[in-house]
């Protein structure tokens, strides 16, 4: 029996539901950072430093292969930083050491 053609061939590439990679690389990565800690952040963003569209962010610069967004500050007093892109992960552990403990809340969420 012959197989047609439109089976056997894909024209586009689906992960399997197992396979988690395609998705993880574009993961974004989200922490917490204290007040004080921003200008260092900023400063090493600052050659990368768009105007952020969205009034909720305090800080946006693009890169090659991530955005990073700050947000302002929550009730926690505390701001969430989020990475996206390629690289977010990467550029994430550049600053988790100086991260406060715990899950930034969901955004439009108290935190």
């Amino acid at each position: 029996m012959h197989t047609p053609d439109y089976i056997t061939h894909s024209f586009f590439f689906l992960p399997s539901l197992g396979d988690n990679r395609a998705m993880e690389r574009n993961a974004p990565a989200a922490l917490l950072l204290k007040e004080g800690d921003l200008p260092r952040l900023i400063a090493f963003y600052q050659e990368e430093a768009q105007t952020p569209e969205n009034p909720l962010i305090l800080f946006s610069a693009k890169g090659d292969g991530f955005l990073v967004s700050v947000y302002r500050k929550s009730h926690s007093g505390c701001h969430k930083v989020l990475f996206q892109g390629q690289k977010a992960e990467s550029e994430a552990s550049l600053w988790r050491s100086l991260a406060i403990d715990g899950e930034p809340a969901p955004l439009g969420r108290q935190g």
